[in-house]
């Protein structure tokens, strides 16, 4: 069985062209395999410019989501394949994505299966020491960790769902089972979507569109169940992405276009929101769903 590998170089000087090794990624026929030299970052750092060091933690991070993503949905299938999501048009995102401080190296072939014990041998064959602790791990919280911990307050499990799945025999306009990062009531509905704008374009617009699809039908429903009158607050939860990227282009699109629907509003709004649950009465919107016909 053959598998592929790619050196991953930072390019330290972009006048001159220098660049050194500093990651691996390698795709086998079941498993896709990425690390990092957190001595190579450090060294890159010290070389170019003040900033290099936090553009490659956040390209990094991209590629370690994806990586993590594509061994999820991909167990039992081949990785090795036209159709795989480390396909020529994803690298050259990425490539994109860091402004050409990343580079991947053309695929070398592998003959045989690569496990983690293979791949470690191979990494410090073509890059330097092995950590198992990463810088990027370090500096990088996920967002999506970030808000859990936020939401992992007394007030927001007594008068909130959390991460609630909404049902479609109980709300008119959503086809199928829909997740939703936090919904709570208090007369009207409050509702709060959680969107990590570090993913790709793609992921952020199908997750908005299906979040104002989520607004639409709560709406719908408090008029219908609720009162005539029924306006909810909707709130739009997002990171910031990287300055002058198409990430943030796209966010900026959503505030202007999306405002009468949904408020955007970055995580640590959370705190604010904790406030103003403590101060009225809130309750659960699974109490009041589970009166519904």
């Amino acid at each position: 069985m053959k598998s592929l590998l790619s050196i991953i170089y930072l390019q330290t000087n972009s006048a001159s062209g220098e660049k050194i090794a500093a990651g691996l990624l390698a795709v086998s026929e079941n498993e896709v395999f990425f690390h990092v030299s957190e001595q190579k970052l450090k060294f890159a750092s010290k070389l170019s410019s003040a900033d290099v060091l936090k553009h490659a933690e956040i390209s990094f991070a991209l590629i370690s989501e994806k990586v993590a993503e594509t061994n999820k949905e991909n167990k039992s299938h081949d990785l090795i394949k036209k159709d795989s999501l480390f396909t020529k048009d994803y690298i050259t995102y990425l490539n994109k994505y860091s402004k050409g401080l990343i580079q991947f190296d053309m695929p070398k072939t592998f003959a045989g299966t690569i496990d983690e014990k293979i791949f470690k041998t191979l990494f410090e064959q073509f890059i330097g020491s092995w950590y198992e602790k990463q810088m990027i791990e370090k500096k990088a919280e996920p967002f999506h960790s970030f808000i859990k911990k936020k939401l992992n307050k007394p007030v927001f499990k007594q008068k909130a769902d959390i991460d609630y799945t909404l049902k479609p025999e109980k709300i008119a306009g959503i086809l199928m089972p829909k997740d939703i990062t936090l919904i709570t009531k208090n007369g009207n509905i409050l509702a709060a979507q959680a969107i990590d704008f570090s993913k790709s374009e793609e992921t952020i617009i199908k997750q908005a569109y299906e979040y104002e699809v989520t607004v639409n039908s709560l709406e719908e429903l408090g008029q219908k169940v609720i009162n005539k009158n029924h306006q909810g607050t909707y709130y739009l939860l997002f990171n910031q992405p990287e300055q002058n990227s198409p990430q943030e282009k796209l966010l900026h699109e959503i505030q202007k276009t999306k405002s009468g629907i949904m408020k955007m509003v970055q995580a640590g709004f959370l705190e604010e929101l904790e406030t103003t649950l403590e101060s009225k009465n809130y309750k659960k919107f699974s109490q009041f769903e589970a009166t519904l016909e």
